[in-house]
């Protein structure tokens, strides 16, 4: 297993000159980001990633200033989602995460959906090791040239293990998982082999539920840095802390330890705000220089809104306006009797007024496509009874039908009534159906869709359909039905 020791030369150097050991006792700070996902510019809630940078060289400065080791990481999708990220496949953001001085990344699932080859491009312009220990070729348990299973901070003795989400078949299209297999954490960290007598930290992206499942398995762990699920956590299972800081560089998670001999004798942890307010000069300068051509071709005006079209919430087992209005746009251009969206996949709201090509790519950052098929009404049935299986994660949108479920009611058993064009669904029938690229084949396990006869991906580009309809009425006005509803 590979791993990196980068500080292990100048240790030998410093032995040999006659200088005195390390002590045997160190103070370590590991700063953390999570799902930055290409948000490199201030905005709203998001601070950006001068702001960041700024936090970052200041709490490393004092940190230091104490004696104290640094240690800065982030735990995955970085650059995936915005124009900035995507546009530049990612360089942009790698070039602000080497000035901050980044010590490591853990992969995120949306960082491979480029391609495989975009992250080896990544890694060679990183000044820092990508980590993914679960993450082998396909067919063997080599890993990647470009992934490494660990980073050993040889001067403090802590070594720090990289998992990337195992559910990456069910979250990435096959072309994001080219020559790759994904394993399971728990198989992967059962025969990990740290080095002996090093403080061991994971740094994560497979969402807070699964870090308190590894952290109840693994109580050996000093602390798991998180990533995926875009939470705020700061808490402990066991003597294990977990840390995740929301996502886009909102907070910086922070982790204090005191180790000797291998052994932490004092942690604790906190979730620090960034001030949008602070901004590096050095890395504004990186930005500001990448993003004129960008800006040009994003802030075209597209369209104007009549009203608020907020997208579904966290939590809200309801239709949402602009799930409504991103189903009825794919049912329209395909002409089939029920479309569907995953709640999770329409990435941002859409604010009343004037709409922005840039507007409407975060709502729909990933270029997928329309793909439609023929499918059963009992098949239509569980494929809503499976979006209704784990809160809103795997919640779907629609248009053409609408839903009535019991929340109450045992998994499999929720849906109490569904309608398709105004009547009741017939099981034995059959009916065309619209959905996107990603859903399609599967993806968040709705293998449903696999079962779809009669299929063909229309090539048609969701964003591009989006933006048709608004240039197509100015202001565009639409009416709210919650088509997914609570049995009263």
């Amino acid at each position: 297993m590979r791993r990196l020791a980068l500080a292990a030369l100048a240790l030998a150097v410093a032995g040999c000159s006659g200088k005195p050991a390390a002590p045997a006792e160190r103070r370590i700070v590991i700063l953390h980001t999570n799902d930055i996902h290409g948000r490199v510019r201030p905005g709203g809630p998001v601070p950006g990633l001068a702001a960041v940078a700024a936090h970052i060289r200041k709490a490393r400065a004092l940190a230091q200033s104490a004696g104290a080791r640094v240690i800065v990481v982030d735990c995955g999708d970085f650059f995936q989602g915005t124009p900035e990220g995507d546009m530049l496949e990612g360089r942009l953001v790698i070039d602000c995460m080497n000035a901050i001085g980044y010590d490591a990344l853990c992969l995120g699932n949306h960082d491979f959906d480029l391609g495989p080859k975009v992250v080896e491009a990544l890694k060679a312009r990183a000044r820092f090791p990508f980590l993914a220990a679960n993450v082998v070729r396909k067919g063997g348990r080599d890993p990647p040239d470009w992934a490494v299973s660990s980073v050993i901070f040889e001067d403090v003795n802590v070594e720090i293990a990289g998992l990337t989400t195992s559910e990456m078949p069910q979250l990435t299209t096959e072309k994001a998982r080219e020559g790759l297999e994904f394993e399971r954490e728990e198989r992967t960290l059962e025969r990990f082999r740290w080095r002996a007598g090093v403080v061991r930290i994971l740094a994560t992206h497979v969402g807070l539920k699964r870090d308190r499942e590894l952290a109840a398995k693994f109580p050996d762990l000093a602390a798991i840095l998180g990533g995926h699920s875009h939470e705020k956590a700061c808490e402990q299972v066991g003597g294990v802390h977990i840390l995740q800081s929301l996502c886009h560089g909102a907070q910086v998670g922070r982790l204090e330890l005191v180790v000797r001999d291998g052994k932490v004798v004092s942690a604790s942890a906190s979730l620090e705000a960034v001030d949008p307010k602070q901004q590096d000069p050095e890395v504004k300068a990186i930005i500001d220089r990448a993003t004129p051509d960008i800006d040009r071709v994003m802030d075209e005006v597209v369209g104007e809104l009549a009203q608020e079209m907020p997208a579904g919430k966290r939590g809200d087992m309801a239709s949402s306006p602009l799930g409504n209005h991103l189903t009825d746009i794919m049912r329209a251009a395909t002409g089939v009797d029920v479309a569907l969206h995953n709640r999770t996949g329409i990435r941002a709201p859409l604010r009343k007024g004037r709409v922005r090509l840039r507007d409407i790519y975060q709502v729909s950052p990933f270029g997928n496509t329309v793909v439609t098929m023929t499918l059963t009404g009992a098949q239509l049935r569980a494929l809503l009874e499976f979006s209704l299986s784990d809160g809103t994660r795997l919640l779907l949108e629609m248009s053409g039908a609408e839903l009535e479920f019991d929340a109450a009611a045992d998994k499999g058993r929720r849906v109490t009534a569904v309608t398709v064009g105004g009547a009741p669904l017939d099981p034995a029938k059959t009916y065309r159906v619209a959905t996107n690229s990603f859903l399609a084949p599967g993806g968040d396990g709705h293998s449903v869709f696999e079962r779809g006869k009669e299929r063909t991906d229309t090539l048609r580009v969701i964003l591009d359909l989006h933006r048709a309809a608004l240039e197509k009425e100015r202001p565009l006005k639409v009416e709210f039905r919650n088509r997914i509803r609570a049995k009263s």
